[in-house]
C-alpha cells in the first residue's frame, strides 16, 4: 500500500513536470529567444536553404539554448576557463559558449566527422583544422565567440546529421531528433539519442528540469 501511495506521488510529480510549459515558467527566455530568431532570420533561413529544412526548425534546434543564455553568466564562465582550454587542449573543452552554448568540445567532434566526407571537408575547409594545436584551439574560440562562427557551426551540424539519412515519421519527429541530438551529443547512436526523448536534464545547472526536445517543439509550436 505505501509503495502504490510513492508511486502515485511520482506519477504526479513527472505529470506535473510535463504539464507545465516552459513558456510558462520561462516568459522572459522565450521571448529573448524569439527576439533573436526575428533578427537573425536570414542566417537561420540559409542554414535551412543548404539543409531542404525550415527555418523555425534550425531556429529550434536551438532554442532552449537561447532562451536559458545569460551574458554574464556566458562572460564569467568563459574567462574563467577558456585559456586552460587553449594550453591544456581537449580534455579541458567541455565549457560552453556564446548564444547557443556550444562547447568546443562538441565543435572538435563536428570537426572530425565532417573531414570523413569529401564533399563536406570542401564546403566547409575555411573551419577545419589539420592540427588541435594552441593556434587552431584560439582560431576555434575566436570562432565560437561570435554570433556568425556559431551560425557556421550550427551549419555543420545539420550537415553532419543528414548523413545519417534516418527516415522521420514527421517534421515533429525530426525536431526532437535533432535537438536531442545536439544536445546530448550527435555522434552518439540512434538507438541512445532516442531513449533520451522523455528525460528531464535541462538546463544543467538548475534545480528543476525539463526535456530539452519538449522545449524545442514547443518553440516549434509558438514560431509562425
Amino acid at each position: 500500500m505505501k509503495g502504490l501511495f510513492f508511486g502515485c506521488l511520482l506519477l504526479l510529480f513527472c505529470y506535473s513536470n510535463w504539464s507545465q510549459s516552459y513558456k510558462s515558467t520561462h516568459s522572459e527566455g522565450f521571448s529573448q529567444a524569439k527576439a533573436f530568431y526575428l533578427k537573425h532570420k536570414k542566417q537561420f533561413s540559409e542554414i535551412a536553404t543548404n539543409h531542404h529544412l525550415s527555418p523555425k526548425f534550425v531556429f529550434c534546434i536551438v532554442s532552449p539554448e537561447l532562451a536559458n543564455f545569460s551574458e554574464m553568466r556566458n562572460f564569467m564562465e568563459l574567462n574563467a576557463i577558456k585559456l586552460v582550454y587553449l594550453q591544456l587542449g581537449s580534455d579541458y573543452g567541455a565549457f560552453s559558449v556564446g548564444q547557443f552554448q556550444m562547447k568546443p568540445s562538441f565543435v572538435e567532434r563536428l570537426e572530425t566527422e565532417v573531414k570523413k566526407h569529401s564533399k563536406l571537408k570542401r564546403s566547409y575547409a575555411a573551419y577545419l583544422y589539420e592540427h588541435n594545436n594552441r593556434n587552431a584551439r584560439s582560431k576555434r574560440l575566436e570562432s565560437l565567440e561570435s554570433v556568425q562562427g556559431q551560425f557556421h557551426y550550427l551549419d555543420m551540424f545539420c550537415a553532419v546529421l543528414a548523413k545519417r539519412e534516418i527516415d522521420f515519421a514527421n517534421e515533429e519527429e525530426k525536431l526532437k531528433f535533432y535537438a536531442t541530438a545536439y544536445n546530448t551529443g550527435f555522434y552518439k547512436s540512434e538507438e541512445v539519442i532516442r531513449s533520451e526523448f522523455g528525460k528531464l536534464r535541462f538546463p544543467a545547472v538548475s534545480k528543476k528540469k525539463y526535456n530539452y526536445a519538449q522545449i524545442a517543439l514547443e518553440f516549434f509550436e509558438a514560431i509562425k
